[in-house]
């Protein structure tokens, strides 16, 4: 390889490197943003986050609104709390800063387990192509 083709080489690649790391430094909040549209879409299928239909209301009979509104939705707080809470370097948290929220999504005395977060194959599937299609993207360039 002479000298012109061997730094034509490194420049390309200096610059497919350079764009690979611009990526990689806002990865974390992309992900974290992917990973919130997922736990929302699963809310609003009333769903665990694997999937699971979460467990019907107790029918009473009565024919009332609460009986045809959406489940763990009366004033929408909860699903709205649901929010990124903290992006670093190297990864993502999300949750809810509600009182009840943790009761809703683990379950807790006669109150059923309706989880809207949590570990999820299909998220990571989802998450783990967002990161190749990235990746393959700026070394295309």
């Amino acid at each position: 390889m002479s000298n012109s083709t061997s730094a034509q080489f490194a420049k390309l690649w200096s610059a497919k490197l350079e764009r690979v790391k611009r990526i990689l430094r806002k990865l974390p909040g992309d992900l974290g943003n992917e990973s919130l549209k997922f736990f929302l879409d699963s809310f609003k299928k009333e769903q665990s986050p694997d999937g699971k239909p979460w467990q019907p209301r107790k029918q009473n009979g009565s024919g009332d609104r609460s009986t045809r509104r959406a489940l763990l939705v009366l004033s929408g707080r909860l699903r709205k709390s649901i929010k990124l809470t903290r992006v670093t370097a190297i990864g993502f948290s999300i949750g809810s800063n509600t009182p009840y929220g943790k009761y809703h999504n683990e379950g807790a005395g006669n109150i059923p387990k309706r989880e809207f977060l949590g570990k999820s194959v299909a998220s990571n599937r989802r998450l783990m192509r967002m990161i190749k299609a990235k990746i393959l993207l700026a070394l295309r360039h």
